[in-house]
């Protein structure tokens, strides 16, 4: 949705007010990790080996743990608000409405996960473009007619997501993936493959948040409303690369649920075809945005372009870890994961400091690019050890 809305978004904001929910954005971000923990992955790791009812059941305790989760980010903030009124330039008003928006939107994802593994590519597609319809319409409403400036955005994804967030407990109710047997043997349980991936978490919000912050706190909020610009140009490899994820993640745990020689070469040579396909996506885009960011953005967002070379490639890199991800859960070496990205991430920080005091903003992707390929080549290394492919 971003990208569809730059041409109206960036005659209606400043690069203050586009700097402003950009934070908005990543924070929000940052809260759906806490909250989801990455629970979608065991859906879909389960997906092919549980029946309906237990899959249900392990549904219904997942949503008991996200609702804690989200109530305990509800007073951390509220808490919060008694003592300071804003945080990285937002009012904490902003920050109190993340953790229902970041539910809404888990339920949803865990809906989609369901839509994906059965292979209803059509519902699937449905719901999605139907959500974003929703968000960028009332969006257009704020934002043209009552003036509401950067939380124009934010009401739109409340209210699309929380329309969304019905329409998955119905669909998932009547199709018997939702049942609220409650158990606490089975909360523990997803709390057993949930919590080892809560560095993982933490993990990847530092990853995909530090650049944004670095700029704000070191150059300033002006300067990450540009960023932002060239970033959702760059989040053009990010939707593809999220959507090979998505179709990945089934597609390879059903393969690999017998790993024959035959099925481990089809996922190599699919793995060779994205690799290559990604990284020409990065050219086609950073060219793409040369050309079109001056048709497309005000006049006092023109310097977005000279970024989005480089955030496409960090999000290119980033892109193949994904694709290394589901070895681990399907080997059950969650806490590898988690190890990988926290070293990464620590090396992010201190690569982002160094580089946005050097070259300014694109510091913060030069660190990026950096911090991921690191991911990448770990991840990559100690996959061979515990599931070797023939890449050869």
């Amino acid at each position: 949705m971003p990208f569809l809305m730059l041409p109206v978004m960036t005659h209606h904001l400043s690069p203050t007010e586009f700097g402003a929910l950009a934070i908005f954005l990543l924070a929000n971000s940052c809260i759906s990790a806490f909250v989801g923990m990455n629970v979608h992955a065991n859906i879909s790791k389960n997906f092919f080996t549980l029946p309906k009812d237990k899959l249900g059941d392990m549904i219904g305790n997942i949503f008991v743990v996200m609702l804690v989760s989200s109530f305990i980010a509800t007073v951390f903030f509220a808490v919060v608000a008694l003592f300071v009124n804003d945080l990285f330039s937002l009012p904490l008003s902003a920050f109190l409405v993340m953790p229902l928006l970041s539910f809404m939107t888990m339920v949803n994802t865990i809906n989609l996960t369901i839509l994906r593994n059965e292979g209803r590519a059509y519902i699937y597609g449905a719901f999605e473009v139907a959500c974003t319809v929703l968000a960028i319409s009332v969006t257009l409403v704020f934002l043209l007619s009552l003036e509401a400036g950067w939380r124009s955005q934010v009401y739109g994804l409340l209210t699309a997501y929380g329309v969304f967030f019905f329409v998955a407990i119905v669909y998932m109710t009547k199709r018997g993936y939702l049942s609220l047997n409650i158990s606490s043997v089975e909360v523990r349980r997803v709390l057993g493959s949930s919590v080892p991936m809560i560095p993982y978490v933490l993990a990847g919000i530092v990853m995909n948040v530090s650049d944004r912050v670095f700029i704000e706190r070191m150059v300033g909020l002006e300067a990450v409303g540009h960023y932002a610009i060239g970033y959702n140009f760059g989040m053009i490899v990010l939707m593809f690369t999220d959507a090979f994820a998505k179709a990945w993640s089934p597609w390879f745990y059903k393969l690999m649920s017998k790993p024959t020689e035959g099925n481990k070469k089809t996922v190599v040579r699919y793995s060779y075809f994205y690799a290559m396909g990604v990284f020409c996506l990065v050219v086609a885009v950073s060219v793409f945005a040369y050309f079109a960011i001056p048709f497309m953005v005000s006049q006092a967002f023109l310097g977005a372009a000279s970024y989005v070379f480089w955030i496409a490639l960090a999000l290119a890199i980033q892109g193949l870890y994904k694709m290394l991800f589901p070895y681990f859960i399907l080997m059950e070496r969650h806490y590898v994961l988690s190890g990988i990205l926290v070293i990464c991430a620590l090396s992010n920080l201190v690569f982002s400091y160094v580089l946005v005091d050097h070259f300014g903003a694109v510091g913060a992707a030069y660190s990026s690019a950096l911090a991921w390929g690191g991911a990448v080549v770990m991840a990559f290394i100690y996959k061979q050890r515990i599931c070797a492919m023939p890449w050869r």
